[in-house]
């Protein structure tokens, strides 16, 4: 008798090691992953410049494709609204707006939004572009915005968030990042927030996002530096110069304070994540929580983020539920775009240097979309009617047609895409187009 419970005891124990090792004893088995066959369905920005027909925002609103094209770094614009009607199979011109690109577009109480990132026209006032019943409609009125960069609507009103200036002097400026208020839609407003500035630094809110029942907003800073001024061992990450100077990111530029908040009464700044050297944070809600991306590092060279994450430089995801923030378990290298749908989270992101769509309905549970190798570097993604639609940077949009069950990426090397456009710049009359 005791023979045969030493015997059952012994095999228990041989399969709960087996189940261990397989991983399955504690659900760590290797996440679904598929293969995305894609086809683009056109090049709506070949005719541009080189540096404008990068696709960096696709939204659906309204049975259309919104696309959101450009450079506003390099200053490309005037821009063009483009929609792919998904009815016709079409590309259409609707609107061209005066700022050097469309970064995002926004559904604001029912409305199509474009905070506009970067006015064509001189500083004194930022634009908010608003789709009505009569059509595309441009609101130059809020001041002092160089760069008008999220809309958000919060208690009856809208709330912008800006990187703007103050001018204090003759040929003296302060750039500081600016939150305003307009209680009629975009057609007036006025500063009720603003941060710290100085003679050094270039200040912006980035992020700004309602949340149980408050709003949350979220800076960032950086500060021109000569390559020699870098420490030596950080000038290996540095991308080109700027104007002969490099935009370096400021790490925990309030102190660790990273979130400034408003109540419907007042702003106060407040500390989620602590941990040092944080210098950038963005954020969006999903499924009750402020999902937070992360970047920490020194000496960060802020324009060299657009090509990729610098070597020395760490970046995670924080879940915060109104109390604590808790890191997100997800191995990455990088997120192009995020896109929360229909109690579903869909992150654009390169991992092991491929491109993936990662799909997750608790922030726990992943499943992984393999895209081909070939399409180049995606930039922007939306999901309708259960096809990936995605964006990239020389300006083709890709919707996938198929998917297949795969176990490794090895398995998809080499396929290539159903259909793909390329544009030639060919000289005319001495100059190249």
């Amino acid at each position: 008798m005791r023979t045969g419970v030493y015997l059952y005891s012994i095999l228990r124990l041989v399969l709960a090691l087996a189940l261990l090792l397989s991983g399955s004893a504690f659900g760590n088995e290797d996440p679904p992953m598929y293969y995305l066959t894609l086809s683009s369905i056109g090049f709506p920005t070949a005719e541009k410049q080189k540096d404008a027909r990068k696709i960096n925002e696709l939204k659906i609103f309204e049975g259309r494709l919104y696309l959101g094209h450009g450079d506003a770094t390099v200053n490309t614009g005037p821009t063009d609204i483009i929609y792919y009607d998904l009815a016709t199979d079409e590309f259409i011109s609707e609107f061209t707006i005066d700022d050097e690109a469309i970064h995002r577009y926004q559904v604001v109480d029912g409305k199509l939004v474009i905070p506009g990132p970067d006015a064509t026209e001189g500083w004194n006032l930022g634009n908010v572009y608003v789709l009505t019943g009569a059509g595309w409609v441009k609101h130059r009125t809020v001041p002092h915005a160089i760069h008008v960069n999220q809309v958000a609507s919060f208690h009856g009103k809208w709330f912008v968030s800006t990187g703007s200036y103050l001018e204090s002097g003759k040929n003296q400026m302060s750039a500081f990042g600016g939150i305003l208020c307009s209680d009629d839609e975009g057609k007036t407003w006025k500063l009720v927030y603003a941060t710290p500035s100085d003679d050094k630094d270039t200040f912006r809110v980035d992020s700004l996002v309602p949340y149980r029942e408050k709003l949350y907003a979220f800076s960032y800073a950086y500060r021109s530096m000569k390559k020699q001024d870098v420490p030596e061992e950080y000038r290996q990450y540095l991308g080109e110069a700027y104007g002969g100077v490099q935009l370096i990111l400021v790490e925990d530029v309030f102190g660790g304070q990273e979130a400034t908040v408003y109540d419907g009464h007042g702003w106060q700044t407040v500390d989620l994540i602590r941990e040092p050297e944080l210098s950038q944070v963005r954020a969006f809600v999903f499924r009750d929580q402020l999902v937070i991306s992360a970047l920490f590092g020194k000496y960060v060279d802020y324009l060299s983020l657009r090509e990729g994450i610098p070597g020395h430089v760490r970046i995670a995801l924080y879940a915060f539920d109104g109390e604590i923030a808790k890191q997100i378990s997800l191995e990455y290298d990088l997120i192009r775009d995020v896109l929360p749908k229909d109690d579903v989270l869909f992150l654009l992101l390169r991992k092991s240097g491929r491109y993936f769509i990662a799909e997750s309905p608790d922030l726990k549970k992943w499943t992984y979309y393999l895209l081909p190798e070939a399409i180049g570097k995606p930039k922007s993604l939306e999901y309708y009617r259960e096809s990936f639609y995605i964006g990239m940077a020389d300006g083709n949009i890709f919707r996938s047609t198929h998917m297949e069950k795969i176990s490794d990426p090895s398995q998809a090397e080499g396929r290539q895409p159903h259909k793909i456009y390329g544009a030639a710049e060919l000289p005319r009359d001495g100059k190249w187009y």
